[in-house]
């Protein structure tokens, strides 16, 4: 598990562990992970892009999770954004 992870609650019982620092390196890293209600720990998908310091929103009605900017290892601040469809376990890096 990375460092510095930020969570996010799925409306079917699990949570989702997105980015963060690696454990042996100082790298960022764009792994995820479930967590589920047994504490159950299982690979996701991962994002498109390294990050950490970056900002989560929700949008359960539409089946989305928003990451926005952050920080990485190779390009300092970033400015893109990626959506995850909670239904498919799928990452989409949207447009600037």
């Amino acid at each position: 598990m990375p460092h510095y992870f930020k969570s996010v609650y799925l409306p079917d019982d699990k949570f989702l562990l997105i980015g963060g620092v690696e454990r042996d390196t100082s790298f960022t890293t764009n792994r995820c992970f479930l967590l589920d209600d047994k504490g159950k720990l299982s690979i996701a998908n991962d994002m498109h892009e390294p990050r950490q310091y970056f900002t989560v929103a929700t949008d359960y009605a539409n089946d989305l999770i928003y990451i926005l900017s952050g920080y990485n290892h190779l390009d300092g601040v970033i400015d893109t954004f990626e959506t995850f469809s909670i239904r498919a376990r799928k990452w989409v890096l949207c447009d600037r």
